[in-house]
């Protein structure tokens, strides 16, 4: 009851700024098996702004990343896929007309915007729906960088400077953690005290810049940025996350992430 006059009240607020032509309906619920599901009752939503009935959808796009109702991310990494097995073709017959220079600007101007753009939010998801996304990126890295099947990951990416997608998106969230700890206010202000310091809990000094984890049961809980950001930072080693120089700690993150992936 309390969800569907929540919703009344939304629709009426945005009645005279939403058109409801472009407008879809997606239900968000937790990842349950279907054993669980069938128990369920599902319930009928119907959803009207202007008399218009709004479409209610498993899947949406929202600035370029697809939602899809359980919050796994997989249809957005679908999307990627496909877009990034378009140049497996075109890579293939020009790898060696081109200079290496040349090949690795083709790299980070048409596959690493793809990978690299809402990392933050579809990366949040398991690993193990990140696998395809890995293997297709080492196998172009293997075709720019002219190497064979069994030639090292780590220096394919080393060769590069960049990362695989898994420790990208370590990489981006603890970035994002950094400056919260340094420089708060080169942020909009609903992350400028995202993540607690554990010295402002205690109220003593430490050696250490750790920050305060929240206890959460659930893994579906856990993938939630705040805890995800808390849990990888308080995984630093202390000359890392004590470093409150920007560059210097972009460049020793990825050079750690790379020998010793989290």
């Amino acid at each position: 009851m309390e969800s569907t006059r929540f919703r009344r009240a939304a629709c009426k607020r945005m009645a005279g700024r939403v058109d409801a032509k472009y407008t879809v309906l997606c239900n968000y619920s937790s990842c349950r098996s279907r054993e669980e599901v069938n128990k369920i009752p599902v319930p009928t939503v119907t959803v009207k702004i202007n008399d218009v009935k709004i479409t209610c959808v498993k899947e949406c796009k929202y600035l370029g990343v697809i939602i899809d109702d359980k919050l796994k991310w997989t249809a957005h990494i679908e999307f990627i896929l496909q877009k990034l097995k378009r140049l497996l073709g075109i890579l293939y017959k020009m790898r060696y007309k081109l200079p290496d220079w040349c090949l690795q600007n083709i790299y980070f101007a048409f596959v690493h915007p793809y990978i690299l753009y809402g990392l933050e939010v579809y990366g949040n998801t398991y690993p193990s729906y990140l696998d395809k996304l890995t293997v297709l990126n080492n196998k172009l890295l293997r075709i720019l960088q002219r190497k064979g099947r069994t030639c090292c990951k780590e220096s394919l990416y080393l060769q590069y400077n960049t990362l695989p997608p898994v420790q990208l998106f370590n990489y981006q969230v603890l970035n994002l953690v950094h400056k919260t700890v340094f420089s708060p206010y080169l942020l909009p202000s609903i992350f400028q005290n995202y993540f607690i310091p554990t010295k402002s809990i205690h109220g003593y000094e430490t050696r250490h810049n750790k920050l305060y984890l929240t206890h959460i049961n659930t893994r579906f809980g856990q993938r939630i940025l705040r805890y995800k950001g808390t849990q990888l930072w308080n995984r630093l080693p202390n000359d890392l996350s004590n470093n409150s120089a920007s560059q210097s700690f972009r460049n020793k993150l990825k050079l750690m992430l790379n020998c010793d992936p989290m």
